[in-house]
């Protein structure tokens, strides 16, 4: 599927698969975000951004991957396509799982060089975007920029709810306006 060769009707409907595979993309995320904040909070003053525990980090991850399959699943009802949804989510958080763990080896090696790494995590983040989008247009039987179109869509939302539950989207260093301590 990181190919666009395949879509989510090539996968099976089997619930203990896709159990295992949202708990590895929940803690690779959690990971990646953790990783993330650490970075920027060392490209720009350590103080002024809030330190954020793992746990914590993951139950970011966890809620915002409750909206993810919430929209996921509303979406692909308002089509008429709800009969898609288990294997649109396996598939999503199944190509979650490879991006998330290549983004945590590149930013491990490429954490020293922060233009080496932003780039990648562009590159990297461009190409996830395109595989969900295809995803969700083969799902919805529509075309790529539609696919890509409603996953934005998915991840405004995401970033709503992030922003309203925890003062801060999940996998983003916002600055606060307390020094940690």
């Amino acid at each position: 599927m990181c190919l666009l060769r395949r879509g989510p009707q090539s996968l099976p409907v089997n619930h203990l698969f896709i159990g295992i595979t949202l708990f590895i993309n929940l803690i690779l995320s959690a990971a990646l975000n953790r990783n993330a904040r650490l970075l920027l909070s060392e490209l720009a003053e350590s103080e002024t951004y809030t330190q954020i525990n793992f746990l914590s980090e993951l139950g970011m991850v966890i809620v915002t991957a409750i909206v993810f399959a919430a929209a996921i699943f509303i979406l692909l009802r308002i089509f008429n396509y709800q009969a898609r949804v288990y294997q649109t989510l396996f598939a999503l958080f199944g190509t979650g799982v490879i991006f998330a763990g290549l983004m945590l080896v590149v930013t491990a090696v490429s954490s020293s060089s922060p233009f080496l790494w932003v780039l990648t995590f562009l590159t990297i983040g461009i190409w996830s975007l395109v595989v969900s989008g295809n995803i969700l247009a083969i799902a919805m039987e529509t075309t790529l920029f539609r696919g890509i179109l409603a996953f934005l869509a998915v991840g405004i939302v995401q970033g709503i709810v992030g922003l309203t539950l925890f003062d801060a989207p999940s996998g983003i260093a916002v600055p606060s306006t307390t020094p940690a301590t």
